[in-house]
Protein backbone atom coordinates (compact mmCIF):
# COMPACT_ATOMS: atom_id res chain seq x y z
CA UNK A 1 0.00 0.00 0.00
CA UNK A 2 1.26 3.53 -1.07
CA UNK A 3 1.50 6.37 1.75
CA UNK A 4 -1.31 8.92 0.67
CA UNK A 5 1.65 11.39 0.29
CA UNK A 6 3.15 9.64 -2.65
CA UNK A 7 0.09 7.81 -4.10
CA UNK A 8 -0.81 8.61 -8.05
CA UNK A 9 -3.66 10.41 -8.29
CA UNK A 10 -6.94 8.29 -8.84
CA UNK A 11 -7.65 10.23 -11.85
CA UNK A 12 -6.23 12.32 -14.73
CA UNK A 13 -2.42 12.43 -15.70
CA UNK A 14 -0.02 11.44 -12.77
CA UNK A 15 1.86 14.86 -13.16
CA UNK A 16 -1.60 16.88 -13.43
CA UNK A 17 -2.32 18.20 -9.82
CA UNK A 18 -5.80 17.37 -8.28
CA UNK A 19 -7.59 20.41 -6.44
CA UNK A 20 -10.32 17.75 -5.00
CA UNK A 21 -10.14 14.94 -3.72
CA UNK A 22 -12.46 12.64 -6.09
CA UNK A 23 -13.46 10.38 -3.21
CA UNK A 24 -14.40 13.55 -0.81
CA UNK A 25 -17.62 14.84 -0.62
CA UNK A 26 -18.44 18.36 -2.00
CA UNK A 27 -18.60 20.11 2.03
CA UNK A 28 -14.93 18.41 2.52
CA UNK A 29 -13.71 18.92 -0.82
CA UNK A 30 -14.87 22.70 -0.44
CA UNK A 31 -14.34 23.34 3.60
CA UNK A 32 -10.41 21.79 2.15
CA UNK A 33 -9.78 23.93 -0.56
CA UNK A 34 -11.49 27.29 0.59
CA UNK A 35 -8.69 26.52 3.89
CA UNK A 36 -5.74 26.10 1.05
CA UNK A 37 -6.67 28.96 -0.39
CA UNK A 38 -7.35 31.21 2.37
CA UNK A 39 -3.78 30.65 3.80
CA UNK A 40 -1.89 30.94 0.23
CA UNK A 41 -3.57 34.41 -0.17
CA UNK A 42 -1.96 35.35 3.38
CA UNK A 43 1.48 33.94 1.89
CA UNK A 44 0.95 35.70 -1.84
CA UNK A 45 0.09 38.75 -0.24
CA UNK A 46 2.56 39.61 1.95
CA UNK A 47 4.92 38.45 -0.56
CA UNK A 48 3.29 40.95 -3.33
CA UNK A 49 3.25 43.56 -0.45
CA UNK A 50 6.96 42.72 0.07
CA UNK A 51 8.34 42.74 -3.30
CA UNK A 52 6.35 46.02 -4.09
CA UNK A 53 7.84 48.83 -4.89
CA UNK A 54 6.37 51.09 -2.39
CA UNK A 55 7.29 48.79 0.41
CA UNK A 56 10.67 46.57 -0.83
CA UNK A 57 13.13 49.23 0.29
CA UNK A 58 11.28 49.32 4.01
CA UNK A 59 11.15 45.78 4.14
CA UNK A 60 15.10 45.64 3.49
CA UNK A 61 16.15 48.63 5.49
CA UNK A 62 13.86 46.39 8.39
CA UNK A 63 15.86 43.32 7.95
CA UNK A 64 19.48 44.71 7.65
CA UNK A 65 18.34 46.78 10.91
CA UNK A 66 17.55 43.41 12.70
CA UNK A 67 20.70 41.46 11.56
CA UNK A 68 19.70 39.45 8.20
CA UNK A 69 22.62 38.44 6.80
CA UNK A 70 22.46 39.61 2.55
CA UNK A 71 18.90 40.65 3.19
CA UNK A 72 18.11 41.02 -1.04
CA UNK A 73 18.71 37.53 -0.99
CA UNK A 74 16.94 36.34 1.67
CA UNK A 75 14.06 38.64 0.76
CA UNK A 76 14.05 37.19 -2.97
CA UNK A 77 14.59 33.28 -1.30
CA UNK A 78 12.00 34.08 1.35
CA UNK A 79 9.32 35.23 -1.24
CA UNK A 80 9.79 32.72 -4.00
CA UNK A 81 9.21 29.87 -1.20
CA UNK A 82 6.48 31.11 0.35
CA UNK A 83 4.64 31.79 -3.39
CA UNK A 84 5.69 28.53 -4.70
CA UNK A 85 4.71 26.48 -1.65
CA UNK A 86 1.76 28.32 -1.35
CA UNK A 87 0.55 27.27 -5.33
CA UNK A 88 1.44 23.65 -4.29
CA UNK A 89 -0.67 24.05 -1.28
CA UNK A 90 -3.77 25.52 -3.04
CA UNK A 91 -3.08 22.52 -6.07
CA UNK A 92 -2.07 19.64 -3.67
CA UNK A 93 1.28 19.07 -5.07
CA UNK A 94 3.64 17.56 -2.93
CA UNK A 95 1.28 16.25 -0.24
CA UNK A 96 2.05 17.57 3.05
CA UNK A 97 5.28 18.93 2.15
CA UNK A 98 4.05 22.47 1.07
CA UNK A 99 2.01 22.74 4.58
CA UNK A 100 5.60 21.83 6.07
CA UNK A 101 7.50 24.20 4.22
CA UNK A 102 4.96 26.93 5.04
CA UNK A 103 5.27 26.28 9.15
CA UNK A 104 8.97 26.30 9.06
CA UNK A 105 9.24 29.20 6.75
CA UNK A 106 6.74 30.84 8.98
CA UNK A 107 8.89 30.24 12.49
CA UNK A 108 11.86 31.20 10.74
CA UNK A 109 10.54 34.78 10.08
CA UNK A 110 8.83 35.07 13.31
CA UNK A 111 12.12 34.46 15.04
CA UNK A 112 13.90 36.47 12.44
CA UNK A 113 11.92 39.86 12.23
CA UNK A 114 9.34 39.63 15.21
CA UNK A 115 11.92 38.19 17.98
CA UNK A 116 9.63 37.64 20.70
CA UNK A 117 12.73 38.23 23.24
CA UNK A 118 13.14 42.00 21.95
CA UNK A 119 10.18 42.49 20.73
CA UNK A 120 7.07 44.19 22.28
CA UNK A 121 3.98 45.91 20.59
CA UNK A 122 3.65 44.98 17.21
CA UNK A 123 6.31 43.09 17.24
CA UNK A 124 4.75 40.38 19.78
CA UNK A 125 1.19 40.83 17.64
CA UNK A 126 2.73 39.72 14.68
CA UNK A 127 4.93 37.03 16.45
CA UNK A 128 1.90 35.56 17.65
CA UNK A 129 -0.25 35.65 14.46
CA UNK A 130 2.55 33.63 12.56
CA UNK A 131 2.59 31.28 15.64
CA UNK A 132 -0.91 30.95 15.05
CA UNK A 133 -0.57 30.49 11.42
CA UNK A 134 2.34 27.82 11.83
CA UNK A 135 0.03 25.88 14.38
CA UNK A 136 -2.83 25.86 11.75
CA UNK A 137 -0.29 24.78 8.78
CA UNK A 138 0.80 21.69 11.16
CA UNK A 139 -2.55 20.85 12.27
CA UNK A 140 -3.72 20.90 8.49
CA UNK A 141 -0.68 19.20 7.60
CA UNK A 142 -0.77 16.21 10.36
CA UNK A 143 -4.11 15.64 11.05
CA UNK A 144 -5.24 11.97 10.83
CA UNK A 145 -7.58 11.32 8.28
CA UNK A 146 -6.72 14.45 6.29
CA UNK A 147 -3.85 12.75 4.38
CA UNK A 148 -5.22 13.95 1.26
CA UNK A 149 -4.48 17.21 2.22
Amino acid sequence: MQHADTARPATGHPLMPRVLDPQGTWFENGISLAGRAIIAWFFIGAARYHLSSAHYADTLSDMTARGVPAPALGLAIGMAVSVIASLALVFRMGGRWPALVLAVYSIAVSWLMHNPIYGHGPDMFFFYKDLAITGALLLAGSWPGNSRL
